[in-house]
């Protein structure tokens, strides 16, 4: 299966559900604290066989702490290294897909403040 988040209307990015997931996940264990209900709709978006989650109509300060965590949470599974990996062949290509989701969430106008 397929994991698609949408951006805007001109962007979206879509990966395996498990880098989908892995990715979400991470971003949501950097946000869980200061914002438990942007944490959660995080959550809603990794569900086996339904992995989608749409940013569109997120408030701008949900979107740029999401926005501001996705680094953070990139930079440690980078340090955490292939070890935690089902199959590690595939860490260097997950780094990869979240560095583009990274890149994406940055370039939305809503990611400025």
């Amino acid at each position: 299966m397929a994991g698609t988040v949408i951006i805007s209307e001109e962007e979206s990015w879509l990966k395996s559900g498990w880098c989908h997931s892995t990715a979400l996940l991470a971003i949501r264990d950097k946000v869980a604290m200061p914002f438990p209900e942007l944490a959660r709709f995080l959550e809603k978006g990794c569900f086996p066989n339904w992995e989608f989650l749409d940013l569109r109509e997120l408030e701008p300060d949900a979107f740029r702490a999401l926005t501001r965590a996705a680094r953070p949470a990139l930079a440690a599974l980078e340090a955490q290294g292939p070890g935690g990996f089902r199959d590690p062949r595939f860490f260097a290509g997950f780094i990869g897909a979240f560095r583009e989701l990274c890149d994406l969430l940055e370039a939305d106008p809503r990611a400025k403040a």
